[in-house]
């Protein structure tokens, strides 16, 4: 009867152990030494609480080495996150028609809304074609376009602003260029960018003209 129960303790102790090590989710390998007991040993209580407290033990250990992995793996996701929102990205205004007249007042000329992940820096470029319709004269006064990237409509005022003049004297006509400029704004939210534009024209008969333009608005998050 003593032999059967001994067995019994036995199989049911490494029927229990097996058990555990399989349904465990483990960080490392749990290990334990080989034939720990011999055919014939006495299994008492204590030894039983032993094993088992053993098995508990390395069984919690594991556990919470993987809950550490998965708080990890967590972090590192935002990590990731987080520098996938510090990517470059851009937004874009394209005007394909030319040309539009370029009135004696600051007017608008195309914008651009760019939307950043977090705070950094927009660097902000126009290109396009300008062009004066030019009448020859004798006096000094230049026939002009300016014009700037601003956060604020109708602004030329800015250190951005770029200028096509003719003399006076300049043969009488169409004169054409490319023009562009840019700029580098701070920026933490939502904020659109405006190309404004003014003519000066002192001659009756001039006219001043913008168009084919492209407005380009990059974020970066970190200005060097």
């Amino acid at each position: 009867m003593k032999t059967l129960l001994n067995i019994y303790f036995k199989r049911t102790a490494v029927m229990l152990f097996c058990a555990a090590v399989i349904t465990t989710v483990s960080a490392g390998e749990i290990t334990y030494p080989d034939n720990s007991y011999s055919s014939g040993d006495t299994l008492t209580a204590s030894d039983l609480n032993d094993k088992f407290n053993e098995i508990k033990t390395d069984v919690n250990d594991n556990n919470s080495r993987s809950l550490d992995n998965q708080n990890g793996i967590a972090a590192n996701e935002a990590d990731i996150q987080d520098n996938m929102n510090a990517l470059p990205g851009v937004a874009s205004s394209e005007d394909n028609t030319c040309c539009t007249d370029i009135p004696t007042t600051p007017v608008t000329k195309q914008s651009v809304v760019l939307t950043p992940p977090g705070s950094g820096y927009a660097i902000v470029t126009y290109t396009g074609h300008c062009r004066l319709i030019h009448v020859t004269g004798s006096d000094s006064l230049v026939q002009s376009l300016s014009f700037a990237i601003s956060t604020s409509p109708a602004d030329v005022i800015t250190s951005n602003r770029k200028w096509f003049i003719l003399p006076a004297g300049s043969a009488s006509g169409v004169h054409a260029t490319a023009c562009s400029t840019q700029a580098v704004f701070p920026i933490s939210g939502a904020t659109t960018y405006y190309l404004n534009a003014v003519a000066v024209l002192p001659r009756t008969g001039e006219a001043g003209e913008m168009g084919w333009g492209n407005l380009h608005a990059l974020f970066v998050p970190n200005l060097y």
